[in-house]
């Protein structure tokens, strides 16, 4: 995992040439939103166990309002995705949003029936010589200082932490840790892997077969 952060930080220099959201920083006020936003999430976790299609029904609107895909998608991608056309690029975000979708569904089912609870909530900075995926983030959406909110939760012995930017007037997730990894770093790799391989073409064929089954 080490070797994956200097490419990492390599990729968000890169894609601060890719068009930013305008991006305004939070004020003091906002931190009971941001709060608000991480109580969503973690509610769309059911105490039933359910299929992944009934779960992606289920809560796939909330889903589109709490994460941020599309520059999920930038960064995980990284020079990638300037290569790809703005049709493939709608694409890579429908299916990477699906597949995050997918993670979140497997990460709540294993601890059931026990639901997961916000355990704490805090503003950080992150520093400019971070090499962190929400630095890379920040980098990616041209915002001059790195304020997010980072909220915690657990569910017997598994861990998430959800970390938050405030992108056009609102808090929403950018990056996700299951049991301290990050799913940022470890898409990048394989994803990174695959079209090196390959082709963006074949990537993206092979990410709707896997959303698809």
């Amino acid at each position: 995992m080490q070797n994956v952060l200097p490419k990492l930080l390599l990729l968000g220099i890169l894609l601060m040439g890719s068009p930013g959201s305008a991006t305004a920083q939070p004020s003091e006020k906002t931190n009971a939103d941001a709060k608000r936003v991480a109580t969503a999430l973690l509610a769309i976790a059911s105490p039933q166990k359910e299929t992944k299609q009934a779960f992606a029904q289920r809560v796939g609107p909330s889903f589109k309002r709490l994460v941020a895909t599309e520059t999920m998608t930038r960064v995980v991608l990284g020079p990638a995705w300037r290569t790809m056309s703005p049709s493939r690029q709608a694409e890579a975000v429908e299916l990477y949003g699906r597949f995050l979708m997918r993670t979140l569904h497997g990460a709540f089912e294993g601890p059931l029936p026990s639901q997961f609870a916000l355990e704490s909530g805090e503003m950080f900075r992150s520093k400019p010589s971070s090499i962190a995926v929400i630095q890379i983030t920040c980098l990616a959406l041209k915002m001059a200082d790195c304020i997010y909110y980072s909220a915690k939760s657990k569910a017997r012995e598994f861990t998430m932490e959800f970390q938050r930017l405030y992108i056009d007037g609102r808090w929403r997730v950018v990056e996700i840790y299951t049991s301290g990894l990050s799913v940022q770093q470890t898409y990048h790799s394989s994803f990174s892997s695959i079209i090196k391989s390959s082709s963006v073409e074949k990537f993206l064929e092979k990410l709707r077969a896997r959303v698809d089954s």
